[in-house]
């Protein structure tokens, strides 16, 4: 019994030490983890300490800066608003310049919107990589945590059980079996051999049952050991993953380090973006207000032409009658002259057989001669007058054409030389609102901040691209208006230029008129010349029979130079009606392109419209 006692007694004291030893790992490891997790504290207290330092120093940079670009913010003002006085009295030279100059923004834009997106792209990239390392640091580290929580309370647990179960079961078994016994002894105090054989056996069971417990106890004992040596390795895992987490601490504060020098060259060049997108959008302004002027004055211009076209068409219809008018004179007269010249001619003849048939009588008869001298009528000297009349009629409606003409050159002149108002646009600045300031108990908070920077700064990108896309349309707008103003200035040239040819055109009819009168007023002279002498002639024949040979040789000798001359005017008026006729025909075609041009120069004036109204 006292051997089983004291066997006990080893077992609870081993039991005691293996709890002791236990316990003392388990402080042992709770000092380790709480030292770790100061290490840790301390290193992420340090990197808040140099992210503010970081964050501050970034702050004081963007104030800077913000005040900076102010100042030439106002600068800039100041010099548009110098630009737009000075360039109030050259409005054509800047609106060529402003066009070249959106040529070349526009190609400016594309660039820097290409190299924006592809720093906007990588921004983007190195977020996203910085988010999942963030990620992942933090569920490799509360996964380590859990494991090796979840490890820890596994072995607590296994050995706490097994210590319970032996201390439980194996001592109330002993003390019920050691009561037994000596209940056994009490009623068995008769038969002491039996109780002898029975002391013996019991004694070798319980030897063999103590064997049982030493062997039991040896695998314990090995068993802590296994757990010592689990509990070492478990020691030299934390350190292990300690010395990993103060590395991967290090990695990530070197990672955090590259990325805050990317972020700041992305900032920086941000920052030269906005300034570059800050003065585009200036000269985009000038260009808004260059084309605010350009569409003024496209409306007054439309206005204009409008005026213009009414009196065109006016001035056209009078000139088709003025033009249908002197064809019809034209006709006439032509129509006279040959009929003249048929009269003249059969006149001529007619005379010509009466005189040889008057000879022939006379010299049968060879008696006196009574003549009665021969007169014309004046019914060609009254046609000729109002053939004069109604020329000078049409040189009085040519000459109120030609003053018409001029006065819609001089409105052209005047609309031409138009200078429109100027319109001066402020651009609002922003500044964006400073940062929070307060400390940050821990690096996620902090990332946190780093990434609502890197948001605001993501939100500012897209806003300043909005504005881009804005100011390139406004830009685009204003080109196509400028192109416009230049189509229609163009037409107007052309206009002008078809109303000068238009002119001379006149200015030929009329010398043709002229021409025309002239050579009929000396033909009439000259005709009526011809008769008076024919008359005397005829006269002198009747009375003085001598001069009948005389007569005779001058009637030949004026109806040769009669037939000259006519010969010789013949190719000079056919020339002149062919050359009047080509006028004629070049003024219909002239008049229809005229029609031509002011048709398509109408579609265009309301295809201008409906862009206006479009893009209004």
């Amino acid at each position: 019994m006292n051997a089983q006692n004291m066997d006990v007694q080893h077992l609870n004291e081993a039991l005691e030490e293996m709890r002791a030893t236990i316990e003392r790992l388990e402080d042992e490891h709770e000092a380790d983890l709480q030292a770790v997790a100061q290490a840790i504290d301390a290193q992420l207290m340090e990197n808040d300490k140099v992210l503010e330092g970081r964050l501050e120093k970034q702050r004081i940079f963007y104030e800077g800066r913000i005040a900076d670009l102010e100042c030439q913010l106002k600068k800039l003002h100041e010099e548009y608003s110098t630009l737009t006085d000075a360039e109030s009295t050259s409005a054509v030279k800047t609106l060529n310049d402003n066009t070249e100059r959106g040529d070349d923004l526009t190609s400016q834009v594309g660039y820097w919107r290409e190299e924006h997106a592809k720093l906007s792209m990588r921004f983007q990239q190195l977020q996203r990589e910085f988010e999942s390392y963030m990620y992942n640091a933090q569920t490799s580290q509360e996964d380590e945590g859990a494991t090796q929580q979840q490890e820890e309370l596994h072995a607590t647990h296994e050995v706490e059980s097994r210590q319970n179960h032996l201390l439980q079961d194996r001592p109330e078994s002993m003390d019920r079996f050691s009561h037994d016994i000596q209940d056994d002894v009490c009623d068995r105090d008769v038969q002491p051999e039996v109780l002898q054989s029975e002391l013996e056996e019991m004694r070798a069971r319980y030897a063999a049952e103590v064997a049982h417990l030493e062997e039991r106890l040896e695998k314990r004992t090995k068993e802590v050991e296994s757990l010592s040596q689990a509990n070492d390795e478990l020691r030299e895992l934390i350190q292990h993953g300690a010395s990993t987490v103060q590395a991967k601490l290090h990695e990530q504060n070197d990672q955090i380090v590259a990325l805050n020098l990317e972020v700041e060259k992305l900032e920086e060049e941000l920052s030269s973006s906005r300034d570059q997108v800050s003065q585009y959008a200036e000269m985009i302004e000038q260009l808004k207000g260059v084309g605010e002027e350009a569409q003024q004055q496209l409306l007054r211009a439309e206005i204009m032409q409008r005026d213009l076209n009414v009196q065109l068409q006016k001035a056209e219809r009078h000139l088709r009658e003025e033009k249908h008018v002197a064809a019809q004179k034209l006709e006439g007269v032509v129509r006279e002259q040959e009929r003249q010249q048929e009269q003249t001619r059969d006149h001529y003849t007619r005379e010509i057989k009466n005189l040889q048939e008057e000879l022939d009588r006379m010299r049968s008869e060879l008696q006196a001669i009574q003549t009665t001298p021969a007169t014309l009528p004046l019914g060609d000297d009254e046609e000729f007058e109002f053939l004069k009349e109604r020329l000078v009629d049409a040189l009085a409606s040519n000459e109120e054409l030609q003053a018409s003409l001029r006065d819609a050159r001089d409105e052209i002149r005047v609309l031409r030389g138009t200078e429109g108002h100027e319109n001066s646009s402020q651009c609002d600045s922003t500044t964006p609102a400073s940062g929070n300031d307060a400390s940050a108990d821990s690096l996620l908070r902090r990332i946190g901040q780093l990434e609502s920077c890197i948001q605001e700064l993501t939100n500012d990108r897209r806003a300043l691209e909005q504005e881009k896309v804005e100011l390139e349309n406004g830009l685009k707008d204003a080109m196509h208006h400028a192109e416009m103003n230049e189509k229609t200035i163009q037409q107007q040239k052309s206009e002008l230029q078809d109303l000068g040819l238009l002119r001379e055109s006149s200015i030929e009819l009329a010398i043709a008129y002229e021409e025309l009168q002239r050579h009929s007023v000396k033909d009439a002279h000259y005709i009526s010349i011809q008769k008076h002498t024919e008359a005397l002639i005829m006269a002198k024949m009747v009375c003085v029979p001598r001069l009948l040979r005389e007569y005779l040789d001058a009637i030949f000798s004026s109806l040769m130079v009669l037939i000259e001359s006519a010969q010789k005017q013949r190719p000079c008026l056919n020339e002149r009606f062919d050359a009047i006729e080509e006028v004629a025909f070049m003024a219909l075609e002239e008049d229809e392109r005229q029609d031509e041009a002011s048709q398509v120069a109408r579609a265009d004036a309301d295809q201008a419209q409906l862009a206006r109204k479009k893009v209004d």
